[in-house]
């Protein structure tokens, strides 16, 4: 025995034949461990197998004496490796003498080693099967399709089921099981049905095997070109509130909304709160942060929720400026998004992980049990307390920890915060006025002016004393719920100023008004806006006494005892002044301000104004 090894080691032989007559392979422990070996990767084997075994046929063809020796270990190799799963088929005996003949054949060499496809290899030989193929393939793809799990031996199963219940489908219930397979197999792989059931019934993985790039790639995008905004639910289950109609304590999750510079990941303005985000929260953190970094560059990028609500789209075409954009991405597209889908990574790791009920995505290996039980664990945390300590994160150890990322193609490491203001010095902010943002946040609503506006619970006034034609009228009002430090007056009619003769159409901007807190020294304001409106009405006053007198055929002229004019002229001016000082009295500062109590409307004066003519007229009642 020990001769036969070291024979077979020598190349010498490679079989022994035993007493008992029986043929055995001799192996050494390498042999044996290669067999495991290419095993674990069999395309690949085989092919390297069938190259080791065409050499030793050409051997064979040049040696005959070797031609037994040869064909005996090709022939046990086989054997081989078919135990340990790698089934080489096309060297048979028959097939290697064949191999051997025709390498000797002058004319072939090499080439005839090459194995050589059936020419009906891709004909169906079953009669039945080839009549009827035209019936059976889309009955085959209608129920391959239909069902979720790409599954053909169930699929014929179902084929010949069918065919015994129905008379036109009878002849594939006689076709074998096996003849069904294979033949529908090669037939959907060939027309590429793996690839449309996926499409159809597992659309996600089959997108995964599209093209796509891999990572964030930040260098391609501007400082401040896109804000992404994204709601995320926070990754603790349940917090304590206090539920005033219920007068009680309950448990609520935690809804956060995020806007964020999407070059660097900057947080820019963000909503916490218990209960369902709205479109009125979103725009109102969507206006906080343009009043404080202004416009992006290009657009807010958004998801298809809420923030495509009709009120931000009304409120972006108000706008009307370079920036005033909010684009959506296309839904289930979390990679259109992936720098802010990676800052809701950080808010888990960093900062949700470190609470007692935990619960990540992943149910199973995220969340927190610490006992047997799978459900969330309890809370012990108040709703105050955790948007406390969120914030504090936020503008804290989220912004100022220095992370690791690729600037300009090199690696750096620097925190949010940091790279943020880099980037900022060198920006030109896309400013919003007020009185635009302010038109574009607004819904109608409309007032009363007589001077001064009482609205929100504030009083507001003119920077300067209006025309009298401006009061007692309604206007439209447009304001910032957000900063009530001004509000807009927009004519609501069609509207004219008496003095200087200006036509203000119906929505057109007449004046902007002053909230009396926000006013440095509100008493010198409003003696200042007192004594202009006097001064006015001593104006306008001149002007009725002129029309009046002429009305009344009144000439310096006329044939009259002298004086009578003079008199009568500064009767109608004390007359008018009066009446219209009594108009003035009427307006209400503020009750903290007002220099004189309001008086009631008498019944002895009635003021006209006829825009048409832009005259102005007295009826004056005993």
């Amino acid at each position: 025995m020990r001769t036969a090894y070291r024979w077979r080691r020598e190349g010498r032989i490679t079989t022994a034949t035993m007493t008992d007559r029986r043929t055995y392979v001799l192996e050494t422990q390498e042999e044996i461990e290669q067999y495991v070996l290419f095993a674990s990767n069999q395309r690949m084997h085989v092919n390297e197998f069938k190259k080791l075994f065409n050499s030793k046929i050409l051997i064979a063809a040049k040696n005959p004496e070797r031609k037994k020796g040869i064909i005996e270990f090709i022939q046990s190799t086989v054997t081989r490796l078919g135990e340990a799963g790698i089934k080489i088929v096309g060297y048979d005996t028959k097939s290697i003498y064949r191999k051997i003949k025709n390498v000797s054949t002058p004319g072939l060499g090499a080439k005839a080693l090459q194995r050589k496809e059936r020419a009906d290899k891709h004909i169906i030989r079953n009669v039945a099967l080839s009549n009827n193929i035209s019936k059976l393939l889309p009955l085959a793809a209608f129920l391959y399709f239909e069902n979720a799990k790409p599954n053909v031996s169930q699929l014929v199963n179902y084929i010949q089921y069918y065919g015994k219940l129905n008379e036109e489908y009878y002849e594939f219930a006689a076709i074998p099981a096996a003849t069904l397979k294979r033949t529908l197999t090669n037939e959907f792989r060939h027309s590429g049905y793996d690839n449309l059931h996926k499409f159809l019934n597992h659309h996600n993985t089959w997108r995964n095997t599209l093209p796509r790039v891999t990572g964030a790639f930040t260098d391609n995008l501007g400082f401040m070109d896109i804000v992404v905004g994204d709601d995320h639910k926070a990754d603790v289950f349940k917090v304590f509130v206090w539920d005033q109609n219920a007068g009680k304590v309950v448990e609520k999750k935690v809804q956060i909304w995020t806007w964020c510079e999407e070059k660097t990941g900057f947080d820019l303005s963000h909503i916490i709160k218990v209960g369902e985000i709205n479109s009125e929260d979103v725009l109102n953190s969507m206006v906080e942060l343009i009043q404080f970094y202004g416009l992006p560059n290009i657009k807010f990028k958004v998801d298809n929720g809420i923030a495509k609500s009709d009120r931000i789209r009304t409120f972006m075409d108000r706008l009307d400026m370079p920036g005033a954009t909010c684009e959506a991405v296309e839904a289930y597209t979390p990679t259109a998004k992936a720098l802010r889908e990676r800052t809701f990574g950080f808010y888990k790791n960093e900062f949700d992980s470190y609470f007692k009920n935990f619960i990540g995505p992943d149910k199973d290996r995220e969340s927190r049990h610490s006992g047997r039980q799978l459900s969330p664990e309890e809370t012990n945390t108040w709703y105050e307390d955790y948007k406390t300590a969120l914030e504090n994160y936020l503008t804290g150890f989220y912004a100022e920890v220095p992370r690791k990322r690729i600037i300009n193609g090199e690696p750096r490491k620097i925190s949010i915060r940091e790279y943020f203001e880099e980037n900022w010095q060198n920006h030109t902010i896309n400013y919003v006025e007020d009185k635009r943002l302010r038109y574009a946040l607004s819904k109608e609503e409309r007032k009363r002016f007589t001077g001064q506006l009482q609205f929100k619970g504030q009083t507001f006034i003119p920077n300067e004393a209006q025309p009298v034609s401006f009061l007692n009228r309604e206007y439209i009002i447009f304001y910032n719920p957000q900063d009530l430090s001004a509000v807009d007056l927009y004519a609501a009619d069609a509207l004219v100023d008496c003095e200087s003769g200006e036509f203000f159409t119906r929505g057109q901007f007449v004046m902007t008004l002053n909230n009396t807190r926000k006013v440095n020294d509100p008493r010198q304001q409003v003696s200042n806006l007192k004594k202009d409106m006097e001064k006015g009405v001593k104006q306008i006053a001149e002007a009725m006494t002129s029309m009046k007198l002429k009305d009344e055929h009144f000439s310096p002229i006329q044939s009259v005892p002298s004086g009578e004019v003079i008199n009568k002229r500064k009767e109608i001016k004390k007359r008018t002044q009066i009446m219209l000082s009594a108009e003035i009295d009427k307006i209400k500062i503020s009750d903290e301000i007002s220099l004189r109590p309001a008086e009631q409307e008498t019944e002895e004066t009635e003021l006209h104004y006829s825009e048409d003519n832009l005259t102005t007229s007295l009826t004056y009642e005993d």
